[in-house]
């Protein structure tokens, strides 16, 4: 026995340094279903010869998945892998005359795993060190999880699980197609999903590359949600803009705003209304928020939140989104034109909507190219220009309320919710396009489909309640998103600023301008997300937007209106918002 142990002992370290001799490269395979949209991805080592694997996963990569017949692949195969990725078992020949074999029967990518059988071939693969007798499988430095009979130990021990470059070269046998091993452990981890899904299973095998989490389209997205709040808010203002330019610019001048209940109070009353100035129906004004409607935000948005979360009712929220979208292009955009040129209203509409419908039913049908997020991200802007619109902050109470609420929203949804759900609701609703998982050798990676868009384990693009920008010259793939609700609900607030300027005869600069101190504000604030969602990416995937936000808006507006003595007024609401 002793003789044994120096025997063990001695080849374990003559394989150690054989591994630490080979300078092994280290590639991804990614293997996937149609059907269960489930992902596994493990670390491989791409052969010797053949043409280099590409650095990154793209449409034209996915190959059907399919074992060989005969799994030595030393003869000529027999069934159909003509454009697929085959799975061929270690030992009985050259690797090179696997792969060759495979080529000639038309295959696209070859993977060759070790296994049992062909580790006893290399007695320097076993080894009794890290496992051995009755209970070797379980032995926790038994990484393989498989044991044989050793006839040179006579004993049961672990096989190795190791990685090697496959070589081989013959000038008679030119390999054209890609190739790449895997071992022991990974090999029957890739027929067991093999087994588990049936026939409709993809792979991809590609070099990971290390990249720089920053990228050029964050600095875009921030830049677009800063003009669709600046833009939505100067859209809501409107009335007050007229009225600014046909009444206050001189009935006001120089009038400092104060309450209600000062001794400007009758000048307050004898100033035209909007109501009275404006010649539309009351059905047509904006809805005034109360403090009732922050609390059903609250409750709606988080119920709302967590349906998507455990519905998955994507095509119905398509459907929903889809509607809007042709009602709010119809109103900003197609029936002005219209109206241009037809003098009944509701004709009109009508033909107006024609078009709007027509770009909705592109939308949905055409949701996967690649190129779609253009015409989703256009219905998204619409939608929150149409928001801020239709609803009004009366005051900087009802503003603090409904912000407040928000903020808390979203740091619950991202934060908190994985103690309590499980997951982190907001990111996986933000970015669901099924239920996907990817793990690399037990570890979780990054989420298959926000890499992976165009494979087919991922159906239709991100849930539609988001702007949505790919990332510029990213081998990953992938979007930068910002949410609608983060553009909405600052840009209320904005509006609030912008309509207290107009009715107040404030021009529009940096020292004077509730709007343009709120705009800097929730660019800042914004910028500070996009940062803080890199800095803290390996402890938290993405950050709520609003947590910084709304403490930077709701602290621009109140120093500054404290600072002017209009604090209480704003807080209260302005008369002229009456």
């Amino acid at each position: 026995m002793i003789w044994k142990t120096f025997v063990a002992f001695f080849t374990s370290i003559a394989a150690v340094c054989a591994i630490q001799q080979k300078n092994v490269s280290l590639a991804l395979l990614e293997i996937t279903t149609s059907v269960a949209k489930d992902a596994r991805s493990v670390y491989v080592t791409p052969s010797l010869f053949g043409p280099p694997l590409p650095p990154a996963v793209t449409a034209t990569s996915y190959h059907l998945f399919v074992l060989a017949e005969p799994l030595s692949g030393c003869v000529p195969l027999t069934n159909n892998v003509s454009g697929k990725a085959v799975l061929l078992n270690r030992g009985d020949c050259a690797f090179d005359v696997k792969v060759w074999y495979a080529q000639e029967a038309g295959a696209a990518l070859v993977l060759v795993r070790d296994t049992p059988a062909a580790a006893l071939e290399h007695p320097d693969q076993i080894d009794c060190t890290i496992g051995s007798g009755e209970y070797c499988e379980d032995s926790a430095s038994c990484v393989s999880s498989t044991c044989v009979f050793s006839p040179l130990y006579q004993m049961r021990c672990c096989v190795d699980n190791v990685l090697i470059s496959m070589s081989g070269v013959n000038a008679s046998r030119p390999i054209t197609i890609p190739s790449v091993y895997l071992s022991v452990l990974d090999g029957q981890l890739v027929e067991n999903y093999m087994i588990a899904h049936g026939q409709e299973v993809f792979a991809t095998v590609w070099i990971p590359v290390n990249q720089s989490p920053w990228n050029i389209s964050m600095i875009l997205m921030w830049a677009l949600g800063v003009v669709v709040v600046m833009y939505a808010a100067y859209h809501s203002a409107a009335k007050e803009r007229e009225w600014s330019r046909h009444i206050v610019a001189t009935a006001m001048e120089a009038t400092p705003l104060t309450s209600p209940t000062s001794s400007h109070q009758n000048y307050y009353t004898e100033v035209p209304s909007n109501a009275a100035i404006d010649d539309n129906s009351e059905d047509d004004q904006p809805l005034q928020l109360t403090a009732k409607h922050a609390g059903l935000f609250l409750v709606m948005g988080s119920c709302m939140l967590l349906l998507m979360f455990y519905i998955h009712a994507l095509v119905l929220i398509q459907l929903v989104f889809a509607a809007a979208s042709s009602f709010c292009v119809t109103y900003l955009i197609t029936y002005p034109l219209a109206i241009m040129y037809i003098s009944s209203p509701l004709v009109a509409f009508g033909v107006g909507l024609i078009p709007s419908f027509a770009l909705v039913v592109v939308w949905f049908v055409y949701n996967s190219n690649p190129w779609i997020w253009i015409l989703q991200d256009a219905f998204g802007i619409c939608l929150c220009v149409v928001f801020v619109d239709s609803i009004q902050l009366p005051s900087l109470q009802i503003a603090v309320y409904l912000l407040a609420a928000a903020f808390f929203y979203d740091v619950f949804f991202v934060y908190i919710s994985p103690f309590v759900f499980g997951s982190n609701v907001m990111v996986d609703v933000a970015s669901r396009v099924g239920e996907v998982s990817s793990e690399i050798n037990g570890k979780l990676a990054i989420d298959f489909c926000t890499r992976h868009p165009e494979s087919v384990s991922c159906g239709h693009s991100t849930v539609p309640l988001v702007l949505s920008l790919p990332l510029i010259h990213s081998i990953y793939g992938g979007s930068s998103l910002l949410g609608l609700g983060d553009l909405v609900l600052p840009a209320l607030l904005v509006s609030f600023g912008l309509r207290v300027d107009y009715c107040t005869g404030r021009p529009l600069h940096l020292k004077h301008s509730y709007y343009v101190h709120l705009c800097i504000a929730y660019a800042i604030g914004l910028l500070a997300a996009n940062v803080m969602s890199i800095v803290l990416q390996e402890y938290v995937a993405g950050q709520p937007a609003l947590m910084y936000i709304v403490p930077i808006m709701l602290g621009t507006i109140v120093y500054k209106a404290k600072a002017d003595g209009e604090f209480d007024v704003l807080w209260h609401g302005p008369a002229f918002f009456v």
